[in-house]
């Protein structure tokens, strides 16, 4: 394995062990944060909450049964603390009584850092040395990041920073989101990029995860007549999000979109659209062959000035094969390789159809199939959990997002009763501001 692509798997299981082991009391550490942050979040008494999460059903079952998540992450942990010759009770028992905030600092024109800080530590020597040899393989692909001792109110508090020199002359304090923490257990944050600037809060009550945010929005980015009620549009079983609202600024995520596409191609095609809906059976469970896929019956809908040709240049950066059938269609396939009964492994190949009229459609199904699949599905409205989570928040005028994966849990604990599944509402309050709800079961 190449070892730039090993240190980023390496740095991911880090971030990973960093957010399962906080899992103890929180102190406040918003006055070290740097005041003029992209972004900050903030984990409130952070044990509290993830044991508040264990009584929410969808990420109760992701934790314990039926998927165990909780055992295996602390299985990985232990496996690459071992490796590389690092104690893990001992690193765990540093943690206690610590907090835990992620920030985002713009060090020059959409040029990003990463921040953590941890702390009050009991002997923080000793943790920095661990932690030393735990970020070893990823300092060795290039990736490196500073550590900085602050001391708050007599107590030792770990700051981990990309750019050492931008932190210590940044000024301190989240004055904001300290307002904010005043309430209950959860996880807190500000965003202020371009596209939007607010607050906003996560936490568990009456077994469902709530949250709400609210903020300002530029307005002359979103096309609320695109956003229609739930009574007119299908429901594919899983997955339904409609958007009159695409973001501009996704610099700070440059770095994570070029992993997978040309990252300004999207941003291109982006900029000249303002509305886009997906509808998608996220997964199915094929019990005669023992192997898992994605279904056929998924699509995204995009209000865009963008034409078929614009989509050319993701293809090829991908080396994707392609054929333009007419001036307004083109298909892409797309081969993978599954395993079957067996374990025998065989390579499939998938058509995507693309097609532009009023909008633009990609999909697993040509035109005229899909609106055959369209006409007969149940309409978003007549879903049972989308009308229970919906009588808690209401569906917003420029975004909303239904999840529901009830039946996919089901088929790895087919003695569970819980729905499953979360509404997330974006809509207009007046004044260029805006509210998000979210609720999660």
């Amino acid at each position: 394995m190449p070892t730039k692509k090993r240190g980023k798997e390496i740095f991911l299981i880090f971030i990973l062990t960093i957010i399962f082991a906080f899992s103890v009391f929180s102190q406040d550490i918003l006055e070290i944060i740097p005041s003029e942050s992209k972004a900050v979040f903030y984990f409130k008494d952070l044990t509290s909450v993830y044991n508040d999460l264990k009584s929410v059903p969808t990420t109760k079952s992701l934790l314990l049964e039926p998927f165990n998540g909780e055992m295996l992450i602390s299985a990985l942990m232990q496996m690459y603390f071992g490796a590389l010759k690092v104690d893990y009770q001992n690193f765990m028992n540093q943690l206690d009584m610590v907090d835990l905030s992620v920030f985002i600092q713009e060090s020059s024109e959409k040029n990003y850092s990463f921040g953590f800080v941890i702390g009050p530590m009991k002997d923080i020597k000793a943790f920095s040395s661990d932690l030393n040899l735990l970020l070893e393989p990823i300092e060795n692909s290039g990736f490196n990041l500073k550590f900085i001792q602050q001391i708050l109110d007599n107590a030792d508090y770990l700051v981990i920073v990309q750019d050492e020199r931008l932190y210590e002359s940044s000024k301190k304090g989240v004055e904001q989101l300290s307002n904010l923490t005043q309430g209950k257990n959860g996880l807190y944050y500000i965003v202020n990029t371009e596209d939007y600037q607010g607050n906003g809060y996560f936490y568990v009550q009456d077994n469902l995860m709530i949250g709400k945010s609210m903020g300002n929005y530029n307005p002359d980015y979103v096309d609320k007549s695109f956003v229609k009620e739930p009574s007119e549009y299908p429901f594919f079983d899983n997955l339904f999000f409609v958007s009159g609202f695409i973001p501009r600024d996704l610099d700070p995520f440059a770095s994570i979109i070029s992993n997978f596409m040309d990252y300004q191609t999207l941003k291109n095609i982006f900029a000249l659209s303002n509305g886009v809906e997906v509808n998608a059976n996220i997964l199915s469970i094929n019990t005669n062959e023992s192997f898992s896929k994605i279904s056929d019956n998924n699509y995204i809908k995009l209000k865009t000035e963008a034409k078929i040709d614009d989509i050319i240049p993701l293809l090829k950066e991908k080396n994707i094969e392609y054929k333009k059938t007419s001036q307004n269609t083109l298909e892409f396939y797309i081969k993978e390789e599954i395993v079957k009964q067996g374990n025998k492994k065989t390579t499939v190949k998938y058509t995507y159809y693309v097609w532009k009229d009023e909008y633009l459609f990609i999909s697993r199904n040509n035109q005229k199939d899909l609106q055959k699949i369209m006409n007969k599905k149940p309409k978003l409205s007549e879903n049972s959990l989308f009308n229970k989570l919906s009588n808690k928040i209401e569906t917003g005028d420029i975004a909303y997002l239904f999840l529901d994966i009830t039946s996919i849990i089901r088929q790895y604990g087919p003695g569970l009763k819980d729905e499953n599944g979360l509404l997330l509402s974006v809509k207009d309050i007046g004044e260029r501001k805006l509210e998000i709800n979210f609720v999660l079961q």
